[in-house]
């Protein structure tokens, strides 16, 4: 499946992960996602959020739920999150492009979820933007 990802998007994917662990999730969800992609040095994610990829990722951090005991090992991604990047993979197929973080990004802020619009609205983002 992740073939035709680019290093940077994998790495958005680890980042996640390892959001999930520290908040003691045993998924990854679509926030886990938005803040792996803000931790990258990437100018097309930060275009897209409009400069403001610190804001994001704190707003995002922030509504986390915390608390719980860390986690390790490999967990799964939430079954909406692995639908969001079915169509970023078809996206950058149809470009005829590899799967880069930017179609990450697009995929998240077109599916509407809560996890992903609230932060974004609190850095000032516009969604439809993205």
């Amino acid at each position: 499946m992740f073939e035709r990802w680019t290093d940077d998007a994998r790495r958005a994917l680890v980042l996640a992960q390892d959001h999930a662990h520290a908040a003691g999730q045993k998924y990854i969800g679509l926030d886990h996602l938005l803040i792996g992609l803000t931790e990258l040095d990437d100018a097309e994610i930060d275009a897209a959020l409009e400069g403001r990829s610190d804001a994001v990722r704190t707003a995002a951090t922030d509504a986390l739920k915390q608390g719980r005991k860390p986690t390790s090992g490999d967990l799964p991604v939430l079954p909406v999150l692995a639908d969001l990047m079915e169509k970023a993979r078809k996206e950058s197929e149809r470009d005829k492009s590899p799967l880069t973080p930017a179609y990450l990004l697009r995929a998240l802020a077109s599916s509407g979820q809560k996890a992903v619009t609230v932060p974004l609205r609190a850095a000032a983002v516009s969604v439809a933007a993205v």
